[in-house]
C-alpha cells in the first residue's frame, strides 16, 4: 500500500515538472502587462465607435519601468482587440489591471457591455475597480503622475482607500458592478474622477438607472446616498452652530431596513445607527462631566443627519426617479420578484422614512 502510495506521488511530481518545462519562457522584457484599461466611445449619427486604450508597463533591462498605450478602435469592444493587436510588438498579458476607467459619454451610452465582455473573460481581473471619468478616459490613462509608471497605480490607491471617509463602501470591484447590474432590485453606483492639478481627484459619485449613467452627485450628496447604501464606511459630521461653535463627529454607521406594504405600496424605514468620537469640539466643552450635554448634541446630530437624509431621498424620488440606495433588493428579498417588477418605480413610488440613533463614545485624549 506503502509502495502504491509512493509511486502515485512519485508519477504525479514527473507530471508537473514535463508540463512545467512546456510553458514558454519570455522574458519580461517581451511582455506588454495591463495595468489600466479605459473605455470611449464616438457616435457617427446612430453608429458608435468604441475606443479602448490601455497602459502597459514596459519593462526594461537595469532601467525604470515605464508604461505605453496601446489603443484598439472598433464598432463592437471584443473587436478593438485585433485592431490594437496590429500596432503592438510584445506579447500581451492580462491579468493584472488594476483599474477599469470609463469614459462620461461612454458611461451615459451604456455600461452593460463593458462590464460583461470583462466579467465573462477568465484572464481578467475581476477585482480591479471601476470608475467613472470626467471627458475621455485615454486623456486620464496618458497623465504622468511622479512616481508611478502608471496612472492605473495612482488611480487604485484612491479608489481602494475611499472606504475610509466619506462613507465610501468597499464595493467598486468588478465583481461588484457584474452582480448590480445583474442582481434584483441593485443599481450601479461609480467613483466620479475628474483632473485635478496634481492628479486625479474624486469629486462625486456617477449613478446609474440601470446600466446608463444619469448625473453625477458632488461630495455633499455622495456622502449621504453613501451612508444609505448597505454596508457604508467611515465618514466625519459636521455639527456648526456657529463659525466659533462646532463639532467634528467621526464615525462609522451600520444600515438597517425594514419593509412592509400595504396595498400596492411600499413602506421602508432606514435605521442608521452612528457610532464614533468627538474629535474637534469647539462647541461643547462639558460633555464628559455633563450626560446631558452630551445627550443634547447627539439628538442635534441625529436630527441634523435625518434631515440631510430625507432631502435626498426627497430628490431621488422627484428628480433623479431611481433606486441609488437599492431599497429594492430589501423588498424583493421579502416579497419575491413580484412578476419581475421595476423596482426603480416600485422604490420612487414608496414611503420612505430615516430613523438615525447617535452614539458618542469619545471625546479624545485631551479630556482625560
Amino acid at each position: 500500500m506503502n509502495k502504491n502510495k509512493f509511486l502515485l506521488a512519485y508519477i504525479l511530481l514527473l507530471s508537473i515538472i514535463t508540463l512545467a518545462t512546456k510553458i514558454d519562457k519570455v522574458p519580461i522584457e517581451e511582455l506588454s502587462i495591463s495595468s489600466a484599461v479605459g473605455y470611449d466611445i464616438v457616435r457617427y449619427g446612430d453608429e458608435v465607435e468604441y475606443i479602448v486604450p490601455i497602459s502597459m508597463y514596459i519593462f526594461q533591462e537595469n532601467k525604470e519601468t515605464l508604461s505605453k498605450i496601446f489603443t484598439g478602435k472598433a464598432s463592437s469592444i471584443a473587436m478593438t482587440r485585433q485592431d490594437r493587436q496590429l500596432t503592438q510588438n510584445t506579447k500581451f498579458l492580462l491579468g493584472v489591471e488594476k483599474v477599469y476607467i470609463i469614459g462620461e459619454e461612454a458611461a451615459h451610452y451604456g455600461i452593460r457591455d463593458i462590464i460583461q465582455i470583462l466579467f465573462k473573460n477568465p484572464y481578467v481581473n475581476d477585482i480591479g475597480y471601476v470608475t467613472v471619468c470626467s471627458g475621455k478616459a485615454i486623456d486620464m490613462l496618458k497623465h504622468k503622475i511622479t512616481g508611478y509608471p502608471s496612472i492605473g497605480d495612482y488611480v487604485e490607491g484612491i479608489i481602494r482607500s475611499l472606504d475610509r471617509d466619506n462613507f465610501f463602501p468597499n464595493d467598486f470591484k468588478l465583481f461588484d458592478e457584474y452582480s448590480k447590474l445583474e442582481g434584483v432590485g441593485r443599481s450601479a453606483i461609480l467613483p466620479f474622477l475628474e483632473m485635478g492639478e496634481k492628479g486625479p481627484v474624486v469629486t462625486g459619485v456617477a449613478i446609474f438607472n440601470k446600466d446608463k449613467m444619469i448625473d453625477k452627485l458632488d461630495m455633499k450628496d455622495t456622502r449621504i446616498i453613501n451612508l444609505m447604501r448597505p454596508k457604508p464606511g467611515k465618514g466625519t459630521f459636521v455639527f456648526q452652530a456657529s463659525t466659533s461653535e462646532y463639532a467634528d463627529y467621526n464615525c462609522s454607521v451600520k444600515r438597517k431596513v425594514d419593509c412592509s406594504k400595504e396595498g400596492d405600496k411600499l413602506n421602508f424605514v432606514i435605521n442608521l445607527k452612528f457610532n464614533g468620537d468627538i474629535v474637534s469640539d469647539e462647541y461643547k466643552h462639558d460633555l464628559r462631566k455633563n450626560p446631558e450635554s452630551k445627550k443634547k448634541l447627539e439628538e442635534d446630530l441625529a436630527l441634523k443627519i435625518e434631515k440631510q437624509c430625507m432631502d435626498f431621498i426627497w430628490k431621488m424620488q422627484n428628480d433623479y426617479k431611481v433606486d441609488c440606495i437599492e431599497l429594492g433588493s430589501v423588498a424583493a428579498s421579502k416579497y419575491g420578484r413580484i412578476n419581475k417588477a421595476d423596482w426603480n418605480n416600485e422604490v420612487v413610488n414608496s414611503n420612505i422614512t430615516v430613523k438615525v440613533q447617535v452614539s458618542i463614545d469619545m471625546q479624545g485624549r485631551g479630556d482625560y
